[in-house]
């Protein structure tokens, strides 16, 4: 990889040259990353391209708020929002495929109360710890609520970006500049962070 730290500048000065350098460099990373997790998780090849596309956003995501003062450097940090974004995207695509990753155990293994299976299945999925359950009901109810009070035009903006459109398409799609778009969204994908990570913000 070039120098990150020049490309991130230089395309945050609007060069299109350092972002699509940029860019294909972190896209080769995040292409590694899929190709194993599909790898480990066969269910989920019919989904690669689907999975590529959408962790994608996280690549922008990285170069956007990546800052200098942080304790690590770009390669590590870009590592850290992509696989996130990858296992959130596995979970979410693993779903159809009708896996229950959570329970998934030996045949050969007893299930019982006071045996290691039992803790294993309940620790592993979430929805089985009344804090988490609870804490997920309360954002979930946060967000359809926030959604639900959006003006019309974030509606639609919103709606576009997850339909997947590029910020060209979006912004043809909605009449604006790609650039009005994507400070908008942007504005908006704060808030809905907000309203379900630190609602008191």
């Amino acid at each position: 990889m070039e120098n990150p730290y020049e490309l991130i500048y230089m395309s945050r000065m609007g060069d299109e040259w350092s972002r699509k350098t940029l860019f294909s460099e972190c896209d080769i990373v995040l292409r590694g990353m899929i190709n194993s997790a599909v790898m480990a998780f066969r269910p989920l090849e019919p989904y690669r391209e689907d999975i590529l596309l959408e962790a994608r956003l996280a690549i922008l995501e990285a170069i956007e708020n990546y800052r200098d003062d942080q304790d690590c450097g770009f390669r590590t940090f870009l590592s850290v929002v992509l696989q996130r974004k990858v296992y959130s995207l596995m979970r979410r695509y693993s779903a159809p495929c009708r896996v229950p990753l959570y329970n998934m155990v030996h045949l050969e293994d007893q299930i019982g109360e006071s045996g290691e299976v039992y803790g294993a299945v309940a620790q592993n999925n979430p929805m089985n710890d009344p804090v988490y359950y609870l804490n997920y009901t309360l954002a979930r109810d946060r967000l359809q609520d926030y959604v639900g009070h959006m003006k019309p035009e974030d509606r639609k903006i919103m709606d576009t970006w997850l339909s997947g459109c590029t910020y060209e398409e979006a912004g043809s799609r909605l009449k604006m500049s790609p650039r009005s778009y994507g400070g908008k969204l942007q504005r908006i994908r704060r808030d809905l962070r907000n309203v379900i990570i630190n609602p008191s913000a």
